[in-house]
């Protein structure tokens, strides 16, 4: 293999990595020292801590590009309303106005009134 200069391509610089020069460095010393008997423990420690540095970086990523606000979220209840609203507001304005008499339109616009006034206090809840 050949040696990466410090701005080649393939080489990730340990302090991207949340793991210091000085860990890196332990650990190399700590294989020659213990031996090839030790290896696959000490590969596993220095694994461990750099999993956890790289967990802590993801994470802070994440909390800086997660939306403070839900305000791009759409509003499923609010559209549910609507439906209903509509769906019970036609069928009662059928009812109301299928009576001859002079107060069916009264009774119609009653329904229609109750039915705007949930719509607009649902709204008003939402946006406060």
């Amino acid at each position: 293999m050949s040696a990466s200069t410090p701005n080649s391509p393939g080489r990730i610089p340990s302090e991207r990595l949340g793991v210091d020069n000085a860990e890196i460095a332990g650990a190399l010393d700590a294989r020659r020292s213990l031996g090839i008997e030790a290896e696959s423990d000490i590969i596993d420690s220095f694994m461990e801590r750099a999993s956890a540095a790289i967990d802590a970086r993801v994470d802070q990523r994440i909390a800086e590009y997660s939306p403070a606000s839900n305000e791009g979220s759409t509003d499923s209840g609010g559209f549910w309303l609507a439906a209903v609203s509509i769906g019970m507001g036609i069928p009662i304005t059928g009812v109301a106005t299928s009576f001859s008499d002079s107060g069916s339109t009264l009774v119609a616009a009653i329904a229609w009134a109750g039915i705007a006034v949930v719509n607009a206090a649902y709204n008003f809840r939402r946006n406060r």
